[in-house]
C-alpha cells in the first residue's frame, strides 16, 4: 500500500514539474511554499527526508496539494528511483531485481577525479545463467555510492565515461545481479545487456566529487 501511495505522489509531482506540448517536454515555473510543520511517518516512526549531503528536504505545498521528495521517500519505502537524463524519465522499481538505481541527477555531472579514497575490489561469476557481481564493502565517511559499470569494448570501464547499470547508495549492499535484458544507462551497450556477449565489468566508488574505479572483470553473459 505504501508503494502504491508513493507512486501516486510521484505521478502528481511529475505532473507539476513537466508539461508535454506538441511532443516536446518543457519546464513550467510554479510558485510553491515549503511546509515546515508537516511531519512524515513511516510505520508510525517519524521520517525526515534528506539529500545525499545530509541536508533536510522539506515538503512543498502547491495549489493546495503536498509534494514530497522523490528519491528520499522512495529509498525509505524500498522503491528504487532512477533518472534517465537522455529521455527525461523517472523510473520507479518496486522489486529487488532492479535494486540499486536511485535518482541522483547532480552526481552524474561530476567527472572522474584523482582520489586517495578506497578502491573497490571487484569479483564476478556466472550463477544459474546470471552474472553475479560482488565487491568489498567501502568504509568511508565520504562514501556516496557504488556505480556498477560495464562495456563491450572498453577493457577498463569507468563512470561516467562508460555509463552505468546501477547506482547503489547503501554501503552494505555489495552485490548486483545482471541478466539478459537488464537495463543500462549510456555507454556502448545500447540500453541493455544481451545474452552471449562478453562484458568488461567494474565498480566505480563515488566520494562526493571524486570517483574511484575498481579492477575490471571480463565475463560472458550466458
Amino acid at each position: 500500500m505504501a508503494k502504491k501511495l508513493l507512486s501516486i505522489i510521484l505521478i502528481l509531482m511529475l505532473a507539476v514539474m513537466y508539461q508535454v506540448s506538441a511532443g516536446t517536454e518543457t519546464i513550467q515555473k510554479i510558485i510553491a511554499a515549503f511546509n515546515y510543520e508537516l511531519k512524515i511517518k513511516i510505520d508510525g516512526e517519524v521520517f525526515t527526508p534528506k539529500d545525499e549531503d545530509g541536508s533536510v528536504l522539506r515538503p512543498i505545498i502547491y495549489d493546495g496539494r503536498t509534494y514530497l521528495p522523490v528519491r528520499a521517500l522512495g529509498e525509505a519505502l524500498g522503491v528504487v528511483v532512477d533518472w534517465n537524463p537522455e529521455t527525461k524519465t523517472v523510473d520507479l522499481f518496486t522489486d529487488d531485481s532492479n535494486l540499486g538505481i536511485p535518482y541522483n541527477d547532480d552526481i552524474d555531472k561530476n567527472p572522474v577525479t584523482p582520489s586517495t579514497m578506497p578502491t573497490p575490489v571487484v569479483r564476478a561469476e556466472v550463477v544459474s545463467g546470471k552474472i553475479i557481481v560482488s565487491w568489498d564493502k567501502i568504509i568511508s565517511s565520504k562514501f556516496s555510492g557504488y556505480k556498477v559499470v560495464a562495456s563491450l569494448s572498453d577493457s577498463t570501464p569507468v563512470y561516467p565515461d562508460d555509463g552505468y547499470a546501477a547506482f547503489i547508495t547503501n554501503a552494505a549492499t555489495t552485490t548486483y545481479t545482471i541478466t539478459p535484458g537488464s537495463s543500462y544507462n549510456g555507454g556502448d551497450l545500447n540500453g541493455a545487456f544481451v545474452s552471449g556477449k562478453k562484458y568488461y565489468i567494474s565498480i566505480t566508488a563515488i566520494y562526493g566529487d571524486s570517483k574511484v574505479p575498481g579492477n575490471t572483470i571480463a565475463i560472458v553473459l550466458p
